[in-house]
């Protein structure tokens, strides 16, 4: 790759600064619409010697989220191991921790190969639509060849018996767990900081924090068009949170509210009641004045609801 210097060690850590692919999204877009055919995640090394995108730092100079840094380790499990990744995942992870309703496929390029499939679902023209049918998010198929970032499938039940298998120290040793919960290390000597408002650092594939009264926290969130996920150990006080979400929300207002709740439930606090649009509308608002409150806004960084632009 047209990166020297970069480790598997900065790889699992996003402190490589080799770029996310969606940065070049129009490459596998341009493939899938003019050759009719979804890149493999082989592919991923044409694409980095294609593009020749600058990385965002040198290696251990900085943590950057890429998702292609996940690619090239599926690429790396291939390679040692001499099955496929998906086959791979499947025998020695899933199968082990009893996760029978789990796998890693490709359902956009290849079909729906098993039952319960949840399709993904995004707001659109006033009505939810497949992610596959969306005027703006329906390129999501050129992705869908790609391996480690992405495709897994599951539920709610099998991700706390994953969540089980971890502390009984099954697939993962508890001293293997122990390196994947610390966070990486820059040149600088530094803890490589995920998020610093929430105090996180990034060890392999996890946020790690620490609170007063729950101990060692560490999590991870999901995302594609339509799809939200988050993973959410409590590694000392023995509790797990799992969010999957199939379809885009319509009202940012209640969805943050649910998402407040479920943390304060896990917490031991009380949550309070999810407030929703309809909840404040005003019934038959005197709209002659409307006009005058068009316009961008400025706003606090740290707010929870944010708004740009208001217009009618």
């Amino acid at each position: 790759i047209p990166y020297p210097g970069v480790t598997v060690r900065h790889l699992l850590t996003h402190t490589s600064g080799i770029p996310d692919y969606f940065d070049d999204a129009d490459w596998f877009i341009k493939i899938w619409k003019e050759e009719k055919r979804v890149p493999g995640n082989d592919e991923i090394l044409r694409f980095l010697r294609e593009t020749k995108a600058k990385p965002y730092f040198a290696p251990g100079e900085g943590l950057h989220y890429s998702n292609t840094g996940y690619n090239l380790l599926a690429l790396l499990v291939e390679k040692l191991s001499g099955v496929p990744y998906e086959e791979f995942l499947q025998k020695n992870i899933f199968e082990p921790a009893g996760m029978s309703s789990t796998r890693c496929c490709h359902i956009r390029r290849d079909g729906v190969p098993f039952e319960n499939h949840a399709q993904a679902t995004v707001f659109e023209n006033g009505k939810c639509v497949a992610d596959v049918d969306s005027e703006e998010d329906g390129d999501v198929v050129a992705f869908d060849g790609l391996n480690g970032d992405d495709y897994v499938y599951t539920n709610i039940f099998d991700m706390f018996k994953w969540d089980r298998v971890l502390r009984e120290g099954k697939v993962l040793t508890l001293e293997e767990q122990q390196r994947m919960y610390t966070p990486g290390k820059l040149l600088s000597g530094e803890d490589a900081v995920y998020d610093e408002d929430e105090g996180l650092g990034y060890g392999f594939g996890w946020a790690v924090g620490r609170e007063e009264e729950l101990g060692l926290v560490v999590s991870h969130s999901g995302g594609m068009p339509g799809v939200l996920t988050w993973f959410e150990r409590f590694i000392d006080a023995d509790r797990v949170l799992v969010i999957l979400s199939c379809r885009d929300y319509r009202d940012v207002r209640a969805y943050l509210g649910f998402w407040n709740g479920v943390e304060d439930i896990i917490r031991d606090r009380e949550p309070k009641p999810i407030v929703s649009i309809e909840d404040i509308a005003i019934k038959d608002p005197d709209k002659s004045k409307w006009e005058s409150f068009c316009g961008r806004y400025e706003h606090p960084e740290d707010a929870d609801f944010v708004v740009d632009e208001v217009f009618l």
